[in-house]
């Protein structure tokens, strides 16, 4: 018995092809969503990795290439989100590259700690450096954080460690989501931090 193809048929096809298709896009733009959004967050990671790193081989109380602990924050700073200057020949633009931190909104907190035992340890600042003073971020890796750190022998008696804190607004308004399809919402706040051992700012012995 063959089977004959009608309107009705064909109206049926159309509206499971409409559901289907309506599936298939919400995916694809989800996935092209996320992707984006985690290709800027890998990026934020390594920036405050590369601070980090950058710090930890770098003396702040020397006073030659540092005349002030705020020069040498400046540094780190610089090395995280560059000079905020475009030179065609020699660009520097930090390891945020291409993402440029918003000062009204975005901040890079920067301080070190100086372990001197299982119980005592100084951390300058006490609140972090704030590359933007703009009030709206705290450091998250706070003074328990540290000591739980010591406790557990993570950051041994007589060490130092550099952390660097990046807190970044990703929103549509600066183009770090792209909303093909409203799924995620208008602005995401992306966090991240990095810790590293810092031999300059260990007590002395």
């Amino acid at each position: 018995m063959a089977f004959r193809f009608t309107r009705k048929n064909k109206g049926q096809s159309f509206v499971e092809l409409a559901i289907v298709l309506g599936v298939l896009l919400t995916l694809l733009f989800g996935m092209v969503e996320f992707a984006f959004l985690l290709n800027t967050y890998i990026t934020v990671v390594d920036a405050s990795r590369q601070g980090a790193r950058f710090a930890s081989t770098k003396d702040p109380y020397y006073t030659i290439d540092y005349p002030t602990l705020n020069s040498f924050y400046s540094a780190v700073r610089a090395s995280v989100e560059g000079a905020h200057v475009i030179n065609i020949t020699s660009p520097d633009l930090g390891a945020l590259s291409p993402i440029r931190l918003d000062p009204s909104k975005d901040d890079v907190i920067i301080s070190f700690v100086t372990v001197q035992n299982a119980s005592s340890f100084t951390r300058t600042p006490a609140s972090g450096y704030h590359a933007y003073g703009n009030g709206l971020h705290t450091t998250k890796v706070t003074n328990t954080d540290i000591q739980a750190s010591i406790s557990a022998n993570l950051a041994p008696t007589g060490s130092g460690l550099i952390i660097v804190e990046i807190f970044y607004d990703c929103s549509i308004a600066n183009g770090c989501l792209i909303q093909i399809f409203p799924i995620l919402p208008d602005t995401i706040e992306i966090y991240t931090y990095s810790v590293m051992p810092m031999a300059s700012v260990k007590p002395p012995p």
